[in-house]
């Protein structure tokens, strides 16, 4: 085997392996830097892999379903990426349950914003800002008693979640989802 074969093996082996490993990732991502790695057919895979279809309350299906939209769908900074994983989670049941969703999707962020893990607060900012652009979207009247919480909380990008945020984003800084709160509430 010539230096040239081995070396094309070699580099062949290595991308494989290393992307293997970013697919890895995608199956079960915990923050905003990981969550960053799946594209869009990983986040319909994850929200498929991550909704119990077969759960028989309804209260605890839904329940699920906000965790879904909080933790993964919401968390994408992406656009693309974030409706894919958007619209295959409503595929999985009534529209008019949505609202519902949104709205424990949001408590569950409010929680998760005030976590003493900067990965966490990273991630929770990310998502409550592009669930504030959801219910923007949405423009459901039920809906604005939770960008009041959201906007309520005055909540503040600190400088090391900012910082561990930034990589993902290219770069661009957090914006609060209070003051996005506030914003969509002016137009609403």
């Amino acid at each position: 085997m010539s230096h040239i074969q081995l070396a094309a093996m070699v580099l062949f082996v290595s991308f494989g392996l290393s992307a293997h490993a970013d697919k890895d990732t995608c199956k079960l991502p915990k923050n905003v830097r990981e969550i960053m790695m799946c594209d869009t057919a990983d986040m319909e895979k994850l929200v498929r892999s991550s909704i119990n279809m077969k759960e028989k309350s309804d209260n605890i299906f839904y329940d699920n379903a906000a965790t879904v939209l909080a933790e993964k769908a919401l968390s994408h900074p992406r656009l693309t990426e974030r409706d894919a994983a958007i619209k295959e989670l409503k595929n999985k049941f009534d529209q008019e349950y949505y609202v519902d969703v949104v709205k424990r999707a949001a408590e569950k962020l409010l929680v998760k914003v005030n976590s003493p893990n900067i990965a966490e607060q990273a991630t929770a900012m990310v998502a409550l800002t592009n669930l504030v652009i959801e219910v923007r979207v949405l423009k459901n009247d039920e809906l604005k008693a939770t960008l009041q919480k959201i906007a309520d909380a005055d909540l503040q990008i600190s400088e090391g979640v900012n910082k561990y945020a930034k990589q993902p984003l290219l770069g661009a800084d957090l914006i609060s989802p209070s003051k996005q709160a506030k914003a969509a509430l002016a137009t609403l």
